[in-house]
């Protein structure tokens, strides 16, 4: 019960530290994506897709993480929100902030790219036209099983695309995203 009260005074502690230098909104959180497998998608279903993510007025950066797994059960959901919050009171600044957020262990490989907001080029991705899409290539992760990643925000951004695609030629998998901005006042 201790331990409980300690944690939950840390967390009211730490938002109100990082409400005085900027906030933490949440953009997406546990967003489950199915993604079928390369020789499923060639049958009419897809091995790729996408989120928009909007980006609010005044974010300077976006923090987000994907999971993934065989099986519809991903087990632990991830509470990025809260978790950029600790870190953030912890006095470690925006670019470390995503190295101490604890994701838990996946089970599927899954690519993860960062897309400017051109909708010609979501296109070109959705349309497996590779070599033709543009990404943001620091904020992806190939071949990973499980992403954390921080992007900074331009003034002149006002969405980018986190782009899924199932690399495995046989399996399923279930990706669980989440999107949070941190927004300076």
């Amino acid at each position: 019960m201790k331990s409980i009260v300690t944690i939950l005074i840390s967390i009211l502690t730490a938002t109100v530290a990082v409400a005085q230098s900027g906030s933490i909104r949440t953009i997406f959180q546990n967003e489950a994506f199915q993604l079928n497998s390369g020789g499923r998608s060639l049958l009419g279903g897809k091995s790729r897709t996408y989120i928009s993510v909007p980006i609010p007025e005044g974010t300077v950066a976006l923090l987000y993480t994907v999971k993934s797994s065989v099986s519809a059960d991903v087990g632990q959901n991830i509470k990025l929100a809260a978790e950029v919050t600790a870190a953030l009171s912890g006095h470690v600044g925006i670019a470390n902030a995503i190295d101490r957020v604890n994701l838990p262990p996946s089970n599927a490989v899954i690519d993860v790219f960062v897309l400017p907001g051109d909708d010609t080029n979501l296109y070109n991705f959705l349309n497996k036209k590779d070599g033709v899409w543009v990404q943001y290539t620091d904020y992806a992760c190939e071949s990973s099983l499980g992403c954390k990643r921080m992007v900074r925000v331009s003034p002149q951004m006002n969405k980018v695309f986190i782009a899924l695609r199932n690399p495995s030629a046989i399996n399923r998998i279930v990706a669980i995203v989440d999107v949070v901005a941190i927004i300076k006042n």
